[in-house]
């Protein structure tokens, strides 16, 4: 399975959600990237689609690849990681249990799922 999700910063806390059917662990804005479509375009359409807010390619800085295990369907998984340039609001979709700003200074990896705690080791930390 291919992902794209997002780094999206504010001051020095990094965006993190849970989402209502998996609740249990945080995850990184994003999601699957659909057949004929680019690792940007899907990352666009996920943040329209779970956030509510309209990005272009320009305000996306790619950063690399991840592979994993996905922490919910147990499944091989490559993650594209981006940082985006946002800085207004958002509003979550009904998928979305929550949201939370976690300090990058002293995150609690307990917390996050298995490929967001990869990608905190890799380019945050």
């Amino acid at each position: 399975m291919k992902i794209a999700v997002a780094l999206i910063y504010k001051e020095n806390n990094i965006l993190a959600l849970k989402k209502k059917n998996n609740n249990s662990h945080f995850i990184l804005p994003g999601g699957k990237i659909n057949d004929k479509e680019e690792n940007f375009e899907a990352l666009i359409r996920e943040l329209k689609e779970e956030l509510q807010i309209n990005v272009s390619k320009e305000q996306l800085t790619y950063l690399g690849k991840i592979n994993s295990i996905s922490q919910f369907e147990n499944l091989p998984l490559e993650a594209d990681v981006f940082i985006v340039k946002y800085e207004g609001t958002f509003q979550v979709a009904n998928e979305i249990e929550s949201f939370s700003w976690l300090n990058i200074d002293n995150i609690d990896k307990t917390k996050l799922a298995r490929t967001f705690n990869l990608i905190v080791d890799k380019y945050i930390k």
